[in-house]
């Protein structure tokens, strides 16, 4: 058995024998759990709504300008308008990811102190 595979071998040994004995420490109202968890995914879920949605809508404007630029026949100007549209876009698919990535923290932060309330301590 090779060191890498030896290493592997041991983690798992000592996660199996030690981790179940650590988890059963602790157990949580399970409709409380289920609760948290659906705020959760459910704010996910919207988020990535929203993401898509404001992408979609960039990704139109972007076509838009992008065929407008082809009506001009000066080449720097199209160029210019062929960059700016593409500069656009890039401007607004990052708001868009800036905001579902903020969205998605909070419905972490949310979780995470639900599920604390959720704990039963016996």
């Amino acid at each position: 058995m090779n060191r890498l595979t030896a290493s592997l071998a041991t983690r798992l040994f000592a996660f199996s024998t030690f981790a179940p004995a650590a988890f059963a420490r602790t157990t949580f109202d399970v409709q409380c759990m289920q609760t948290a968890v659906e705020k959760r995914e459910s704010t996910f879920i919207s988020a990535f709504d929203a993401y898509y949605a404001s992408v979609r809508t960039a990704m139109i404007s972007r076509k838009d300008a992008v065929k407008s630029a082809w009506a001009i026949t000066d080449s720097t100007q199209r160029e210019n308008a062929i960059r700016n549209a593409d500069k656009n876009f890039t401007t607004s698919e990052r708001a868009a990811k800036k905001v579902r990535r903020d969205a998605e923290k909070v419905a972490a932060k949310i979780f995470k102190n639900e599920a604390a309330l959720c704990e039963i301590n016996s």
